[in-house]
């Protein structure tokens, strides 16, 4: 009966652990009413199937837990990672503590503690190092997140590699208790879960280090291409001037010739013929190009390039004002270049929804706070402010909802950085409020 209420304890210490571990890792935590309902039903599962199929029953556990995450997140990838990961902590944290139990914990507390139990102890440790690994690699990936998003296949290589790393422990777990678990199958196994674990750490850093390199890439290609683009444009409103400056030249001996001989008509014909036209050259979206040379920041200063062009492609009209130079942004350059390229692709999409369609561009720099604000027409017609940060919402169609929730996603991240957005009869107005981090 001891030997049954051990084992009870045990397995109950162990699955609140992991359930706790899913808690720290999962984004927004499970809540207290999920917690307490999952935590009754993985102990009424595990308790129940460990007498009947022993530590298989883990499985189970597993199984439950995932799907109850992809259920409450929609996330596949994640829900698995958050799972599986406090459970290859646990197994190899246990073999940690025990060997800790063996060779320093013991001398200590023996001598204090009257029934001191080795099982307890090594249980105890195990969920306290369990607990702290999680929130240890629940602070690395938030430091990496913000720099990566993993494609699918390198998630599902992710999991398949922590899948198997578990089906090993767990054979190596099977044949320790056919050979019974000495103190040196302990020692070893301990050592050799380390080796796991520590192979594991530095696939995964590899990994992200490559991916990280590669995004680079592909951004660097992105902002050659943007420059490329630019260039060109600058070329074009070049030629446009120096055309217009030798036209200039003729336009004024006309006019001379003209006014000499007092001829309305043909003062009048060399208007609507060559002076008209150049109000175009001298108004055009071109000279907006200009304006862009104020950012002295090459990705921000090309992505706003690329976009003008864009949006002049698409007929849109383009209002750019940049009364300082722009010599740093008050946020790290690479989530700037994120947020600042969903919101402009989001102001031309809406705009180019309207007949006489703008969009404005308006940089606002004082001394700690910069101000970065897009105004764009569109269809006039009802949006709910509170919804448009939410995922896969869209007054667009759908799946086309991403955008704003990445922006605030990457803003959550950025607390000196907010987004104010407002909405007025077929006007919408995102701000971007940037301080300058207090050192």
């Amino acid at each position: 009966g001891g030997n049954l209420m051990l084992i009870f304890f045990i397995l109950f210490l162990e699955l609140l652990t992991l359930l706790i571990g899913v808690n720290i890792l999962s984004d927004d935590g499970i809540g207290i009413k999920n917690f307490l309902l999952w935590l009754l039903l993985i102990q009424i599962i595990g308790q129940f199937f460990y007498m009947e199929i022993g530590f298989l029953a883990i499985f189970l556990v597993l199984f439950f837990l995932i799907t109850c995450l992809i259920i409450k997140s929609k996330k596949i990838f994640s829900s698995i990672l958050i799972t599986c990961l406090p459970l290859v902590t646990l197994v190899v944290t246990n073999y940690f503590a025990q060997v800790m139990e063996m060779y320093v914990v013991k001398d200590l507390l023996s001598s204090f503690i009257v029934n001191y139990d080795r099982e307890i102890v090594a249980t105890i440790l195990t969920c306290i190092l369990t607990i702290l690994v999680c929130y240890l690699t629940k602070y690395v990936i938030g430091k990496l997140r913000r720099f990566i998003i993993l494609e699918r296949k390198y998630q599902i290589l992710i999991l398949i590699f922590l899948l198997f790393m578990i089906v090993i422990f767990y054979v190596n777990i099977f044949i320790g208790q056919i050979q019974g678990f000495s103190s040196e199958h302990i020692t070893l196994t301990s050592i050799l879960f380390f080796i796991y674990a520590c192979l594991l750490c530095g696939v995964y850093l590899a990994l992200i280090y490559t991916l990280n390199k590669d995004s680079k890439m592909k951004q660097e290609r992105v902002l050659n291409q943007q420059l490329h683009d630019y260039t060109i444009q600058l070329e074009q409103f070049y030629n446009n001037l120096n055309s217009f400056r030798h036209d200039y030249l003729n336009i004024l001996v006309s006019l001379e010739e003209g006014i000499r001989t007092e001829d309305i008509e043909m003062i009048k014909g060399v208007y609507h013929r060559v002076i008209k036209p150049t109000e175009q050259i001298v108004k055009s979206n071109d000279y907006i190009l200009g304006k862009v040379r104020k950012v002295h920041i090459v990705e921000i200063k090309s992505l706003l390039a690329e976009k003008i062009i864009k949006s002049q492609a698409k007929g849109i009209d383009v209002r750019v004002e940049i009364e300082e130079i722009i010599e740093s942004i008050y946020m790290d350059v690479f989530s700037f270049y994120r947020v600042f390229s969903i919101l402009l692709d989001n102001a031309i999409e809406g705009a180019s929804t309207t007949s006489n369609s703008y969009i404005s561009i308006v940089f606002i720099q004082d001394k700690n706070i910069q101000r970065v604000e897009v105004e764009n027409n569109c269809k006039e017609k009802e949006i709910n402010l509170k919804n448009i940060y939410r995922k896969g919402y869209s007054s667009k169609g759908s799946n086309r909802g991403i955008g704003l929730y990445n922006v605030q996603q990457i803003l959550n991240e950025h607390k000196y950085c907010t987004l104010e957005t407002s909405y007025n009869t077929g006007v919408f107005i995102q701000t971007l409020i940037l301080k300058r981090e207090e050192k």
